[in-house]
């Protein structure tokens, strides 16, 4: 008698985050760290002129595309960290902390 065995593999694809400077707002970073403590995800919405900045933000290369393509309409963008993407920003070394 012939068994056939199937094995099915679960490749997890790794998220590689790259390092961008933005301008965060007081409001927004208390957003950002309750979301933070609270394990849930969060929205935040940057003005033209918050593109470039001082805070070091870790994000996608998906989310760094659409930034630049906004510094060029001269437009604002809605970033959605996931909380998987702010538990990995809560890690990264900056000027700011919001762990």
């Amino acid at each position: 008698m012939l068994y056939i065995t199937k094995i099915f593999y679960v490749i997890y694809k790794m998220t590689i985050y790259k390092n961008a400077r933005v301008n965060i707002s007081e409001s927004q970073i208390d957003k950002i760290q309750k979301a933070v403590q609270a394990g849930s995800q969060v929205s935040i919405r940057l003005k033209h002129e918050d593109l470039t900045g001082e805070h070091i933000l870790a994000l996608t290369q998906r989310q760094i595309n659409k930034i630049n393509k906004a510094y060029e309409n001269g437009t604002g963008v809605d970033l959605k960290m996931s909380k998987t993407q702010l538990r990995h920003n809560a890690k990264v070394e900056g000027e700011w902390h919001w762990s």
